[in-house]
């Protein structure tokens, strides 16, 4: 965490100064209402009023240190926060495909939401609560021994037990908050499923039965969060009683003291303000610190994610990559889930090619597009121009292959964003609409007003599924990659869209061209220069 917080020096210290200002004023107080109740007992009634104005003056003076402080707080809180969830979401983007896969939408967005959620309120904040309360702790004590020091380290022996609470319980405190971790995570997974496949659910009527999954997840994360807050709760009861004790005690003894002579009313008064300065925050500090307990163990778990070497890019070399001359698979199998699906393949493609990849579906034809995609790891041998694909540059390799999935993923952005990936700008709308045109979307730019900072994507601004492949085609026209893959491009369109997708694909201008199919047409066939079909992982000749 050090790292959150030495980029944000200037915050951090505003909040350490602010701390020792609101916790000096606090102190102050009470020598303020133990000089107020002197000048009372003294009859001098012209002092009390001089003092109830110092005393007035002085509360706008605290009022504006408490909120400094909270502020000060709060700032630190969401700063740290948005650093880890940008982190966190830039290490998520950096995970191989086959390491996202292996983690499902639901623990990402847990990770993203509730993790750094729990880390900035129950262990960013809980510190500087305490960091705080310390301050008063520290500074009402070496005020109160000034006083009386005797009651005043009787009263600390109290105090301070309550402090030992949360560490006899630290991994059971670690424990609840990780299950209940775990449990928002379900949730999320279960809530997730619901929204993402809600037009199948309403069409086969099927709420019933993925509620029950549902709700099992509801009533899991409902125990866990329960069990965490039992155990939270009696802490914090066992450290209220204790404050308790203290500030009964410090009435009981300083009116005993009182009675001897050993101090005065007044300087009872002053006492019983600064225990409350010492009771308070000992209360405080325990509660606190069983919340930064059980949350440390979730700070660990995302620091230990964001800080693991994880990032593709590094595992790639540095050799330029400015065109694809020819592709080489030699030897190449893939296993999935203890499942062979492509068995020693062997390929070779040059410039020119245009290559149709036939087979049923399960066949192996995806698989194969996200092994030269550089999406599925894979053994054996696979080379670009000559050279081991990982010998050259991660970002060259990805602007010159391209794989169009078979389902189009449509951004709630502008259609410049959409088109380019997030990297046009208003400078390339004219190249751009010139793409749409050549894509076959001509039209539907002009019905969303010839604009390219209109939003689409969304229920609102959906595209039918003939506009969605065009759209994917202009994304391929834009991006003018040496290796073009698309899997199933006309899957699911009537047969008017169909053959017009299929005349588009046909002029594609790349260095390779692969089109993964099972439903086609003789003309569209006859475009291609190769014509492979795979069956079982294995390519048939």
């Amino acid at each position: 965490m050090k790292r959150y917080y030495r980029k944000n020096c200037s915050s951090v210290a505003l909040f350490l100064v602010s701390n020792l200002l609101a916790a000096g004023s606090s102190v102050f107080m009470s020598f303020l209402l133990g000089t107020f109740a002197d000048s009372a007992m003294e009859g001098d009634l012209s002092r009390v009023w001089k003092i109830a104005l110092v005393t007035l003056f002085y509360l706008c003076i605290e009022t504006f240190f408490a909120f400094l402080l909270d502020y000060s707080r709060d700032i630190i809180v969401q700063r740290v926060g948005r650093g880890l969830r940008a982190d966190a979401v830039r290490k998520i983007e950096a995970l191989s495909y086959m390491e996202k896969s292996e983690k499902d939408d639901g623990a990402c967005l847990s990770l993203v939401q509730n993790d750094v959620d729990t880390i900035q309120q129950d262990y960013v904040a809980a510190l500087g609560e305490i960091y705080f309360q310390i301050c008063c702790f520290l500074l009402a004590v070496a005020s109160a021994i000034a006083i009386q020091p005797v009651m005043t380290l009787i009263m600390i022996a109290v105090s301070v037990l309550t402090a030992a609470f949360p560490k006899l319980t630290e991994k059971r405190l670690q424990a609840h908050q990780e299950n209940e971790q775990q449990a928002k995570a379900r949730y999320l997974t279960a809530i997730t499923q619901i929204l993402s496949g809600f037009c199948q659910l309403k069409i086969f009527n099927a709420f019933s039965g993925v509620n029950r999954a549902y709700d099992e997840a509801n009533e899991n994360l409902y125990r866990k969060k329960l069990r965490s807050r039992r155990i939270r709760r009696i802490l914090y009861a066992g450290a209220y009683g204790c404050g308790n004790l203290v500030v009964l005690g410090t009435w009981v003894l300083g009116l005993f003291f009182v009675t001897r002579g050993v101090i005065t009313l007044p300087a009872l008064i002053t006492f019983a303000g600064l225990m409350n300065l010492v009771a308070g925050p000992v209360q405080i500090i325990s509660e606190r610190y069983s919340s930064t307990i059980a949350a440390s163990a979730v700070c660990k778990r995302v620091l230990a994610f964001l800080d693991a070497p994880t990032d593709e890019a590094d595992s790639w070399g540095s050799e330029p990559l400015t065109q694809i001359k020819t592709v080489t698979l030699k030897d190449i199998s893939c296993r999935r889930d203890d499942r062979e699906i492509l068995k020693h393949v062997d390929l070779t493609l040059q410039k020119g090619d245009r290559v149709a990849l036939l087979g049923e579906s399960g066949a192996g034809k995806s698989t194969l597009l996200k092994v030269l995609a550089s999406m599925y790891a894979a053994e054996g041998e696979y080379a670009i121009n000559g050279r081991p694909c990982r010998d050259y540059r991660y970002e060259d390799f990805r602007r010159q292959v391209t794989l169009l999935s078979q389902k189009t993923f449509v951004y709630s952005a502008s259609i410049r964003d959409n088109l380019t990936m997030f990297s046009g700008t208003a400078q390339q709308d004219e190249a751009l609409t010139k793409t749409l045109a050549d894509a076959g979307l001509s039209k539907w730019y002009a019905e969303r007003g010839a604009s390219m900072d209109t939003q689409i994507g969304g229920e609102e601004h959906a595209l039918s599924g003939g506009e969605e492949r065009r759209l994917d085609l202009a994304r391929t026209l834009w991006r003018k990659g040496s290796l073009v893959m698309l899997d199933e491009p006309a899957a699911g369109l009537d047969e008017k869209t169909r053959v017009e997708l299929e005349k588009q694909i046909a002029q594609l201008p790349c260095e390779i061209l692969i089109v993964a199919m099972h439903n086609y047409s003789p003309e569209f066939l006859d475009s291609f220069t190769k014509v492979l079909r795979i069956r079982d992982g294995e390519i048939v000749m």
